[in-house]
């Protein structure tokens, strides 16, 4: 258990864009062999983000679309800057 605030209300994730933390590539893991090649994989190499949760979002059932959708919107009411808002609102018009 933390007793020292645990960052507070720092950004702690990446990618951000308010300057937070970034990956510190002294950490990655090399390779090993284990019947081939076992490695840790870029998720940022292909920059296509949208295509898998798209799918996801299509199977699922009306109601749980809502739901989904009311959940993001209501995270992005106060306290959220507006430039924050503008980048979410193409991924949920795609949905």
């Amino acid at each position: 258990m933390r007793f020292d605030g645990n960052g507070g209300a720092k950004v702690n994730y990446e990618p951000n864009s308010f300057g937070g933390p970034t990956q510190d590539r002294s950490y990655v893991e090399r390779p090993h062999a284990v019947s081939g090649t076992v490695a840790r994989h870029d998720h940022r190499s292909d920059g296509d983000y949208y295509t898998q949760p798209g799918n996801l979002f299509r199977l699922l059932p009306a109601d749980a679309k809502q739901r989904l959708i009311d959940n993001i919107v209501s995270s992005l009411g106060n306290g959220v800057p507006q430039r924050i808002k503008e980048l979410q609102m193409p991924a949920l018009l795609q949905s």
